[in-house]
């Protein structure tokens, strides 16, 4: 008869959660970077600098979830985030936000 197999030790399963949070986290930051470079650093709404990244789906929780992917994100300035555009206004704005986000992923293949 097998051995049962050991569960393993809690510093193992903490060390396993904090490489993934680090994974994350580096994927995550290059995911920012490639939607900075996009936009080239400017809101996509009234072209002034950006301050922030835009979540137009929420955030993620895994590597490669759509939500996390530089073609779901968005540079926004301060002004444009939380309410002009998105943000309280999220909602209503939705279905605009979308079509910006589709606009600019449209432009990464006629820039090539």
């Amino acid at each position: 008869m097998a051995e049962p197999i050991p569960k393993p030790l809690k510093d193992d399963r903490l060390e396993a959660r904090d490489s993934r949070r680090d994974v994350l986290r580096d994927w995550r930051r290059k995911q920012y970077e490639l939607a900075v470079a996009r936009d080239r650093g400017a809101c996509v709404f009234c072209g002034k600098a950006a301050q922030d990244v835009h979540h137009v789906y929420g955030r993620g929780k895994e590597i490669g979830d759509k939500r996390e992917a530089y073609t779901s994100l968005m540079c926004v300035c301060r002004a444009c985030h939380p309410g002009r555009i998105v943000g309280d206004k999220a909602g209503k704005n939705l279905e605009y936000v979308e079509e910006k986000l589709k606009e600019i992923n449209a432009q990464i293949h006629t820039d090539v």
